[in-house]
């Protein structure tokens, strides 16, 4: 009955927030949904990158000026973003008083929502608050930004010729254990992740490792770091 009612989902911290919790507290009341993020433990955790979420125009673009300019206008133009991502207000959405986003009655998200999947456009500003956000969604966020660091390393670039077949067999090596680790399956998880340490070792981490040790000692010495 346990294995029944449990789960896990690896996903953005605003999914979580905005989506999940609410989900799961309405379709599944007690089922107490968590929030654990990698890094947790130590700290060792860092802002998005500008790059972070970036699109680029196709180089085969007939027309990339007017390609950019439609991008613009869908991120930047905050009554454009709205339609684009939420609909029509009055009929799709409706900010209420409080100045908060919920949907009208009868709005039923299975066959009316948008799905823009606006990840590779989202303008945080722009997002509302929503009637359907954890009610710890603020504490959350503050929490990570206290903790978070600023990514050093934007401009590394990792010179992987040489080790492309090790990065490979060690993408193998963690497809076959994260998912089992991160839902359950191991009934000794310190085993199992010891194992997959010494896979990772026997397909060539420590060589992959010191190839991009030496890439990002490179990197800091041209910068004088």
């Amino acid at each position: 009955v346990l294995a029944a009612l449990s789960g896990a989902d690896q996903h953005h911290t605003q999914t979580y927030l905005t989506q999940i919790v609410n989900n799961m507290n309405t379709k599944q009341p007690g089922s107490d949904p968590k929030f654990f993020w990698w890094g947790q433990e130590n700290g060792n955790f860092f802002k998005d990158i500008a790059t972070h979420g970036a699109m680029a125009v196709s180089a085969n673009s007939k027309n990339p000026e007017k390609a950019l300019e439609v991008y613009d206008l869908i991120r930047n133009d905050k009554e454009i973003y709205m339609l684009f991502n939420y609909g029509i207000e009055g009929e799709d959405y409706i900010i209420n008083a409080s100045g908060v986003l919920e949907r009208p009655a009868g709005w039923d998200q299975s066959t009316m929502d948008l799905g823009t999947d606006y990840w590779w456009g989202r303008t945080d500003e722009f997002e509302p608050k929503r009637t359907t956000d954890a009610p710890n969604k603020d504490e959350v966020i503050a929490q990570l930004d206290a903790t978070a660091k600023d990514y050093p390393y934007s401009t590394l670039i990792i010179n992987k010729s040489s080790i492309e077949s090790t990065l490979g067999a060690m993408a193998g090596v963690l497809s076959e254990y994260i998912p089992q680790l991160a839902y359950g399956k191991f009934a000794d998880p310190a085993a199992a992740v010891a194992e997959m340490r010494q896979k990772l070792k026997d397909v060539g981490y420590e060589d992959a490792r010191a190839s991009i040790q030496a890439d990002m000692d490179a990197w800091k010495a041209a910068r004088g770091l």
